[in-house]
């Protein structure tokens, strides 16, 4: 360890000044804004810095909700919706360094007015549903074309996208992150500014036109720099609605039936039949997902079906497969299966299972295997207690493409894998008060370990609206036991929320006999939101890690405007 001076690393005085006055912001909350919170969970995690949570359409989310996340480690995290599907969502995190696990609890922050229209739309079908159609009296109106056995209504079209006007909504966004160290290989700067935009019926025939794109600024460890002009998202789409029950897709975008295929530069088609079920096929090139988006290297097809168990979609199973090509060179066969239970009542559970299959073209493997796999089952109670199992497979495939992947040998394609199982739980003791918890078991090719936690969290504590949590925890690794605990204390509200954060931890190794003194870390966070009623949101947070002699100051910042 390092025996630099101590203070090398301290903020100057501006950012001091600079961090008052954006708690003095915080703290200065503007007017209420009619946002109510629905609590979900992440069900799987995603690429490039996005996992899928087990609420969408139907809870009334919407692409550009944002999302908050507690994660088992601490904290508070945000992220906005990307895609909406009827039972589930793609979360992007703002923070592309923090990845929650499956099972992590969130919270959505939707308006008032969607979820109250769309409860009396519900309300409205099921009392059409439970009330029979009394007998109309013979018609006085002699409009023509009107019949006594037609409702009042019967001539009245519905509103289709091709009838609707033309309308741009979305966000522009900032956001930057500055790391500085007391070793000046620590330091670095990432900036990304950009804009998701939705022009609804953009050519009067009821096709939307979605773009997202961002600027990227960031340093290297090395004291280089590099700036992106990055274009996430580029996509044209018709149908797939009531109307119409086909769906297409042209452009540069996440793929609709299967996410789990990635982004693509290409197209998909898609058709829902009848009954609910799905299918659909896709095809292009697949851009690597690091810091340029490099395309036209990997060409990928696709195809996949989902089944319904009925109109509300409680069950479903869905198989896909993708077959890719890496510089012309077939590269991987990959079928992916899902499952979803999500009933209004009892358990969810949710699955899904990647199944690599090698040829005699492949060197290191052969026959099928899981790749990974992530399987969740949770359970909610009336008071809003519940529990989360998760158990979670990972290994490298053998790929020709390694875009995605830090470069790996032969043997660690071979022999490196993880299985974990680990599962979260809260109670609530009573009104106000809950004790949370988090267990976990794993085993990779090498060692195996654990870990543990405990806490208590209790509302309104001086405060209305506050949350204060205080939890222990313990773990063992490959070369250390870890102890420790945190606190936090917060202010959550539809306006929005601070919180400030401590965590101290004890490290003892072990498998070095030369290395007996334990280190000590401390970690230090203050984040923050505010939602104005113009649209803007702000959010923040600094955190300071202190590490034996080491230490960083990290800065973060996101400002994002709807439109």
């Amino acid at each position: 360890m390092s025996n630099k001076a101590r203070g090398s690393g301290a903020p100057p005085q501006s950012l001091s000044r600079a961090l008052l006055a954006l708690l003095l912001c915080a703290a200065a909350f503007a007017q209420d804004r009619a946002l109510e919170r629905v609590e979900l969970r992440v069900s799987s995690i995603g690429t490039d810095a996005a996992v899928t949570v087990d609420r969408g359409r139907s809870d009334g989310l919407a692409i550009g909700d944002r999302v908050l996340f507690y994660p088992v480690g601490g904290g508070t995290y945000t992220g906005t919706v990307l895609s909406v599907d009827d039972r589930s969502a793609v979360v992007e995190l703002h923070d592309r360094k923090v990845v929650p696990a499956a099972g992590t609890r969130g919270e959505v922050l939707i308006p008032l007015e969607r979820l109250a229209r769309e409860e009396k739309e519900e309300r409205a079908k099921e009392q059409a549903k439970a009330k029979p159609v009394p007998e109309h009296p013979p018609w006085e109106n002699k409009d023509e074309g009107f019949t006594p056995d037609q409702p009042l209504l019967a001539k009245m079209k519905p509103v289709r996208p091709e009838d609707r006007p033309g309308r741009l909504s979305g966000r522009a966004y900032f956001i930057g992150e500055a790391i500085q160290g007391s070793e000046a290989d620590l330091d670095s700067i990432n900036l990304r500014g950009g804009f998701d935009a939705l022009y609804e019926n953009l050519m009067g025939t009821g096709g939307d036109l979605r773009v997202n794109a961002e600027l990227d600024y960031f340093t290297n460890v090395d004291d280089t720099e590099d700036m992106n002009l990055l274009v996430r998202w580029f996509s044209y789409v018709h149908g797939g609605n009531r109307f119409e029950s086909t769906r297409w897709e042209v452009g540069r975008f996440l793929q609709y039936g299967m996410p789990e295929f990635e982004i693509i530069d290409g197209g998909e088609w898609g058709h829902r039949r009848t009954n609910g079920h799905r299918y659909g096929v896709s095809a292009g090139f697949m851009p690597e997902l690091d810091q340029d988006f490099q395309s036209f290297i990997d060409f990928q097809a696709a195809a996949y079906y989902q089944w319904v168990s009925g109109p509300r979609e409680e069950l479903t199973v869905t198989v896909g497969f993708q077959q890719t090509w890496h510089q012309g060179d077939l590269d991987r066969d990959l079928l992916v299966v899902k499952f979803r239970r999500m009933p209004m009542k009892g358990w969810d559970f949710t699955g899904t299972i990647w199944l690599d299959f090698y040829t005699n073209d492949d060197n290191i493997k052969s026959g099928v295997d899981v790749t990974q796999a992530v399987l969740t089952a949770n359970k909610r109670y009336l008071d809003g207690s519940g529990f989360t199992v998760t158990y979670q497979h990972i290994e490298y495939p053998e790929l020709l493409r390694q875009g995605e992947f830090t470069p790996i040998t032969a043997a660690e394609i071979a022999d490196n894998r993880m299985d974990k199982l680990a599962t979260n739980f809260w109670w609530w003791v009573r009104e106000g008060a809950q004790v949370h918890g988090y267990v976990s078991g794993w085993i990779d090719e090498q060692d195996e370990g654990g870990a543990a936690e405990l806490g208590i969290e209790v509302r309104d504590l001086l405060v209305r609206n506050s949350r204060f949590d205080i939890t222990g925890f313990g773990g063992i690794g490959n070369h250390e036991y870890t102890g420790g605990g945190r606190i936090s204390y917060g202010l959550y509200e539809a306006r929005g929320f601070w919180e400030v954060f401590y965590e101290y931890s004890l490290h003892h190794e072990y498998a070095f006999p030369n290395n007996l003194d334990d280190i000590q870390q401390h970690r230090i966070r203050v984040s923050g939101g505010l939602y104005l009623p113009s649209g803007f949101d702000v959010s923040f947070y600094v955190e300071t890690r202190v590490w034996d002699v080491e230490f960083t100051w990290v800065l973060g910042l996101t400002l994002q405007k709807s439109f």
